[in-house]
C-alpha cells in the first residue's frame, strides 16, 4: 500500500491542475508542497516493511541486496522528480516499476542461493553415512 501511494501520487501530480479545476481530491493536491517529504516517508516505510518481512522469513543477502537497490531507486525518484512538470512526473511514475523489479530479483536470487546451498548440503550428506 505504501509503495502504491508513492507511484500513484507521482502520477496524480501530472493532472493536479485539472483535478483542482474540476474538484477531484487527489493525493497530489492533498500533499501539495509537502509531497517530496511525504513520499520519502512512504518509500522508507515501504522498504522497511519489505526488509522486516525478509528478516522474519530468514531471507539472505541476495534478498536484502535487491531491497537495497529498490530503496536506492525510490530515493532517486523522490529526489529527482519535479512535481510541477508533467514529463518529469511521467518518468518518475514509470521508474517506480524498477523498485518492484529489484525486490523481485532479490527474492529470486535468494531462492536460487537457498537451492544451491541445499544442493551442496545434500551432496555431502550426514557425517554418519560417510564410509571409512
Amino acid at each position: 500500500m505504501l509503495w502504491t501511494l508513492v507511484y500513484d501520487s507521482i502520477y496524480a501530480h501530472q493532472d493536479k491542475a485539472d483535478d483542482a479545476r474540476v474538484g477531484i481530491r487527489s493525493t497530489a493536491l492533498l500533499f501539495g508542497e509537502r509531497t517530496r517529504s511525504i513520499l520519502a516517508a512512504f518509500s522508507a516505510s515501504s522498504v522497511g516493511c519489505i526488509a522486516l518481512a525478509g528478516h522474519l522469513n530468514a531471507h539472505g543477502a541476495p534478498f536484502f541486496l535487491g531491497t537495497g537497490l529498490a530503496a536506492t531507486q525510490l530515493a532517486r525518484i523522490v529526489y529527482r522528480t519535479d512535481f510541477n512538470d508533467r514529463a518529469s512526473c511521467g518518468k518518475g511514475f514509470s521508474a517506480c516499476g524498477w523498485a518492484g523489479f529489484w525486490v523481485w530479483l532479490g527474492a529470486l536470487g535468494d531462492y536460487v542461493w537457498l537451492q544451491l546451498r541445499e544442493d551442496d548440503q545434500a551432496s555431502v550428506g550426514p557425517i554418519s553415512q560417510i564410509d571409512s
